[in-house]
């Protein structure tokens, strides 16, 4: 089963005083190139089964909260992002045209930073996503084969740990020879196994912002 989603949010921030602050806004998500290939069963008397999906738009919400202090860089933000129905527009290989609706789901981000030393940042998240919610099935799917198409039986928690450092320009100054000799060696590593290219991109600075990570996120 291929789905691709494509999410656009538009939010407001409001100050509530005492480093507290909420927010929220909209969010479009966009479904598109539902493709769907199943090879015959000798099982299921009605052998192989193809599917496409019109694309389909819907509307959400996400709101939120979050508590800073910005001397020390803390950050603790506590973030809802509602679900979307989609109705899709479906073509079954011998089933004809249906309309079949799509839910895609809620999600909970609890997200925390703290300088922990100077220039030094540590971050945090844990994120839960509602994937039960989520059932993809066309009609002419389930009359052939008795089933959904697609389901998930067990919703997601997703834990992240992340060290950050700020460089300076003089540190970016002092990292150029460091930098084009891992360019080089990379141009050379081309028909190395993905472990050293892993190394290559996170030691180029290709998009140096006010902070840095130095360690990679672990999920």
């Amino acid at each position: 089963v291929s789905l691709q989603s494509r999410g656009l949010t538009a939010l407001a921030r409001y100050e509530l005083g005492d480093n507290f602050s909420i927010y929220g806004g909209l969010r479009q998500n966009t479904l598109t190139d539902l493709s769907v290939s199943l090879g015959a069963n000798p099982f299921i008397p009605a052998g192989a089964y193809t599917a496409t999906g019109a694309q389909s738009s819907a509307i959400g919400y996400v709101i939120g909260g979050a508590y800073e202090i910005p001397d020390i860089a803390l950050r603790v933000a506590l973030t809802y992002s509602s679900e979307t129905n989609h109705d899709i527009v479906v073509t079954e290989s011998g089933a004809g045209t249906s309309t079949t609706q799509v839910t895609l789901p809620k999600s909970i981000n609890l997200d925390f930073q703290t300088g922990i030393a100077a220039d030094t940042l540590l971050t945090a998240g844990v994120r839960y996503v509602n994937w039960t919610a989520t059932v993809i099935d066309p009609a002419g799917h389930r009359a052939q084969r008795g089933s959904a198409l697609q389901s998930y039986s067990e919703d997601s928690y997703t834990f992240s740990l992340g060290l950050g450092r700020r460089f300076s320009l003089t540190h970016l100054q002092l990292l150029r020879p460091l930098v084009g000799s891992v360019h080089r060696a990379a141009i050379r590593a081309i028909s190395l196994p993905r472990t050293a290219m892993s190394v290559f991109r996170l030691a180029h600075p290709t998009r140096w912002t006010t902070w840095k990570s130095v360690v990679a996120c672990v999920t």
